[in-house]
């Protein structure tokens, strides 16, 4: 097998992490293994919990493997087929999560709606190779289509509580992110194709916690009146979706330096961002030493993955054998690491096995796929995945137990909030806007803005959409009124276009200034964005900047 040159230059700050993984609700078609004292380590998140794990888990694998497909099918890979299983897998997974909730009848309505949805997007990569135009046409209005059968779907099943204009504006950023990103690969932009693909799958983890706190409120007695938006909860969610993300990236980071593909660089690159996020949120807890010493680890391990890979290219079997020493000194290393950090909540002998499996799982994709053995590696990878939401829960359960509050936080559901603020900001711990720039920060993740924050008559305003869909929250717009509907946390906030009016749950309020409308997108002051969602806010004048902290 030839090896691509450019294999040797792969930045050395992106890493691969060991894990395990949950199955809430047994949802997996065939769940992955994991090692009992891991498994045992991770297990105590509560019913309405596991639920949204489960869903962010299979909604955001569900994008991952997505781009992967589409992109797969532009290339005119020997692997499509079986990546395409791999997502059809999902799919069913999916359909199963819904079933165990809603009943056999709605869970065959979102196969068929979900399935033709995967469809549509087939269609649109067939006609990108074709240069069919027209058909690539036909594919998105047919995808539009979809987003107002799921929409109503949505909405039908929670009994309005999900509204359908909301869903199905949610839907467009899910598209356009999937196109874009396959877009983007096919003119040859990875970096811009890597970013997308990344923005997906954070997207549908936000997706995974809109609808899991609808279910659970829907039905609190079969949640055993527990909730699903907590800070533990948005702790162990924000680990999974990192960790598993990262799992996901580590496969394809392989597969292009086994086939010495173009995107190599690119996409090693978005694996070095995960990178950084995750060692940004060891350092929130644990310090700039900590992180540091953490993203130092990874940076060594990723050399010794690295190493495997090139000795597979040459043929080398006594380099394979040093590169899997290697991985076994690090698991002794960072399953110390672990130990030391969280002061013997996490044992070092269980997370060195569970290290062990998530090597096991990545070479072991790695290997099937340079062997042709395409629906073993993806079996492989989907387990790879899924492994890693046991670290996540087993690391967030040891940093609460440190911080002397080990209740879990995740206490019977309220079902009268009253007028407080609502709770749609645990999952991000930071948001950074600049004046006059379309880019935000989310916990050190770029992401993109309708139009920059700007300065009108004294206070700084900001596009309300994207900032409240950032943080969890629904949004929608009544035309009737000319007024924006926030939906976080239980309680609805509506903000009147053209006036400083602004109603919680009905009680009358006043914005600092007037709700305005431009590049047909509703504009807030900030401040009063902060104040109702419960969020601290600073601001540096030199900067141009304004951050907001949960």
């Amino acid at each position: 097998m030839k090896l691509n040159k450019k294999l040797m230059a792969v930045p050395m700050t992106a890493a691969l992490l060991a894990g395990g993984a949950v199955t809430p609700f047994n949802v997996l078609s065939e769940p992955p293994t994991a090692h009992a004292a891991m498994h045992e380590m991770s297990e105590a998140s509560t019913p309405a919990v596991e639920l949204r794990l489960t869903l962010s888990h299979l909604l955001s694998e569900h994008a991952y493997l997505a781009v992967e497909t589409m992109v797969k099918g532009g290339e005119g890979a020997d692997d499509f087929e079986e990546i395409a299983a791999a997502l059809d897998t999902n799919t069913d997974d999916l359909t199963n999560a819904i079933e165990s909730v809603y009943g056999e009848e709605a869970g065959e309505a979102f196969n068929d709606i979900w399935s033709a949805h995967i469809g549509y997007f087939v269609d649109y990569v067939k006609a990108t190779g074709a240069g069919d135009e027209a058909a690539k046409e036909e594919a998105l209005e047919e995808l539009d289509g979809y987003r107002a059968d799921f929409s109503t779907f949505l909405e039908e099943a929670t009994e309005g509580s999900m509204d359908a204009d909301a869903v199905a504006e949610g839907l467009q950023s899910h598209i356009d992110q999937l196109i874009g990103s396959f877009e983007a690969s096919v003119e040859g932009d990875y970096e811009e194709s890597y970013k997308l693909e990344r923005e997906a799958i954070h997207h549908m983890n936000m997706v995974g916690k809109m609808l899991s706190t609808e279910i659970v409120k829907q039905f609190p007695e079969k949640f055993d009146n527990t909730k699903a938006v907590t800070d533990k909860a948005d702790l162990k969610a924000h680990l999974g979706h990192l960790l598993s993300e990262h799992a996901g990236l580590a496969v394809t980071v392989m597969q292009n330096g086994a086939d010495g593909s173009e995107d190599f660089e690119a996409s090693a690159a978005a694996l070095a961002n995960n990178t950084d996020d995750l060692s940004a949120a060891i350092e929130s807890v644990y310090g700039n030493e900590a992180g540091e010493q953490f993203k130092e680890m990874w940076s060594e391990h990723i050399g010794y993955f690295v190493d495997y890979v090139v000795a597979t290219g040459e043929e080398d079997e006594e380099a394979k054998e040093q590169a899997l020493n290697n991985l076994d000194g690090y698991r002794a290393d960072f399953s110390e690491f672990l130990e030391t950090a969280t002061e013997g909540g996490l044992k070092a002998g269980p997370v060195a096995d569970g290290l062990q499996e998530h090597v096991n799982q990545l070479i072991g994709s790695f290997e099937s796929y340079v062997a042709g053995d395409y629906a073993e590696a993806y079996d492989q990878s989907r387990d790879a995945y899924a492994h890693m939401y046991m670290p996540a829960v087993g690391l967030a359960n040891a940093i609460v137990a440190q911080n002397n509050d080990d209740s879990d936080g995740e206490e019977p559901q309220d079902h009268n909030p009253g007028h407080e603020a609502p709770d749609a900001g645990n999952l991000v711990a930071e948001v950074i806007l600049t004046i006059d720039s379309d880019q935000s920060t989310v916990d050190g993740q770029v992401m993109d803005l309708f139009n920059a924050p700007f300065i009108w008559e004294g206070h700084t305003y900001v596009p309300l959409r994207n900032l409240a869909e950032t943080v969890g929250a629904q949004v929608s717009w009544d035309n009737e009124d000319r007024a924006a509907i926030v939906k976080a946390g239980g309680a609805t906030v509506k903000m009147y276009a053209d006036s400083n009016r602004v109603t919680v749950d009905g009680t009358e309020m006043e914005s600092s200034s007037d709700i305005v409308i431009r590049g047909d997108h509703t504009q807030v002051p900030v401040a009063d964005v902060a104040r109702i969602l419960g969020w601290n806010l600073d601001y540096d004048s030199n900067a141009k900047t304004v951050t907001l902290t949960k």
